[in-house]
């Protein structure tokens, strides 16, 4: 028995049966014909996935491939078997002058000559080569059994029989992801390119989403999951809403999905909102206005108000709100969500008031961000916080002694008249 290798150069024995049959077809001694035979079967010791009817074995454990054939009744004057792999279009040879690859054993049974026997051969595959599995995202290599005989029928016809079959077996492992994912700190514009390293066969699939089951942003499509053919997530132009813990899942058929988080933080400039731009009240009322700022880093720095004319224009000067402003005055608190909320109290509310803007500025390292809030003139009395609004109180006292005063002042005047 012969074997052969990648290099399909023939051992020296096949050599010299060619050139003497070679020879008899030069003499006309004989014609040559070409018999093609199937085997009755082939085993392998890989496992079958039913689900992907493939063949599966992990690339480092030991497997068999056996083929049956069935021995043609009639003697025959050389007979050799093959082992090849690959793919069907380009086959390569595993053995060559009776030595194998590493890794690779063959377990023929010898054919004897001049016996209609049926039998078995075997390769045996110790340790696959690396080259077989690693330059591809789905392993599939086929391997190829064949017995070639050479025989003389009655009218001493050489005939060449092939008896072959094949088979293709899936290389598979599990999948792991081979790198830890560290948290990242960026700041609002960058752009990240955030990595999920994975191993496995078939080549795993990777699929991004964040925990909070909010969508990604708009430029990965704005979905809940991004599926990644390079394992990657590319976050453009970062936002503060990108910041999130991100989770990277992989998995291939062989293997549940595995995971791993990273943690995003954008620096930005606080975001201010309000929850209405105006707010109506009458005259002679209290009114609040509100801001809030939710979390930010780097951490705020100060929250200040000012107020313009309503119709500002660039020359106008800007009031700053203080301590010693009159009827103007504001709190900021933290609430349970850590955002920040500051609170204008205008007590009472005037004619002018109506034609102001009043605005609440944020400020923190990268910079400030404020919003702006007018008051409208009301008929009626507008609640605050659900609340009936205060009235501007009248000192009652002062009145009395504004009369009276007023009234000893014309009498001594009118005495000064007519005493003059």
């Amino acid at each position: 028995m012969y074997l052969f290798q990648r290099n399909k150069h023939f051992s020296l024995r096949s050599c010299l049966i060619s050139f003497l049959l070679n020879q008899l077809l030069v003499l006309g001694v004989t014609a040559w014909k070409n018999v093609y035979y199937d085997m009755a079967n082939i085993t392998t010791t890989a496992t079958f996935n039913a689900e992907s009817n493939t063949y599966d074995i992990s690339p480092t454990t030991p497997f068999n491939i056996t083929c049956f054939y069935v021995n043609a009744d009639f003697t025959f004057d050389y007979a050799e078997v093959k082992w090849s792999s690959g793919s069907p279009t380009s086959p390569l040879f595993i053995f060559n002058n009776d030595k194998a690859e590493p890794g690779f054993q063959a377990s023929p049974r010898e054919i004897p000559q001049n016996s209609p026997e049926n039998g078995s051969v075997s390769l045996i595959v110790d340790q696959l080569p690396s080259s077989y599995y690693s330059n591809s995202d789905s392993p599939k290599i086929w391997f190829k059994c064949e017995v070639l005989t050479v025989n003389r029928d009655n009218n001493k016809t050489l005939i060449h029989s092939y008896i072959n079959r094949s088979i293709e077996i899936s290389f598979v492992s599990p999948v792991e992801i081979t790198e830890v994912l560290e948290d990242q700190t960026v700041e609002e514009g960058d752009t990240l390119i955030l990595s999920c390293p994975t191993s496995g066969l078939p080549r795993p699939t990777v699929e991004w989403s964040r925990t909070d089951d909010r969508a990604l942003a708009a430029s990965l499509g704005g979905g809940l999951i991004h599926r990644s053919p390079d394992g990657n997530l590319a976050l453009k132009n970062i936002t503060s809403t990108d910041s999130a813990t991100y989770q990277c899942s992989a998995w291939n058929r062989v293997t549940s999905p595995v995971s791993r988080t990273v943690t995003v933080t954008v620096l930005h400039k606080p975001v201010v909102t309000v929850h209405t731009l105006i707010v109506n009240q009458m005259v002679g009322y209290h009114t609040e206005l509100r801001c809030v700022a939710p979390p930010s880093l780097p951490v705020l720095l100060t929250v200040r108000w000012y107020y313009t004319p309503l119709k500002h224009s660039e020359a106008d000067e800007v009031e700053e709100i203080n301590d010693d402003t009159a009827r103007y005055s504001y709190t900021n608190r933290t609430d349970a969500a850590a955002s920040i909320i500051t609170t204008l109290v205008i007590e009472p509310v005037q004619e002018v008031d109506f034609t102001r803007s009043f605005c609440c500025v944020y400020e923190n390292q990268l910079g400030e961000s404020e919003a702006c809030i007018s008051v409208q003139d009301s008929d009626k009395p507008v609640s605050v916080n659900g609340k009936k609004p205060r009235k501007e109180q009248i000192n009652h006292s002062s009145c009395l002694q504004a009369h009276w005063t007023y009234f000893m002042t014309s009498c001594i005047l009118a005495t000064l008249y007519i005493i003059l």
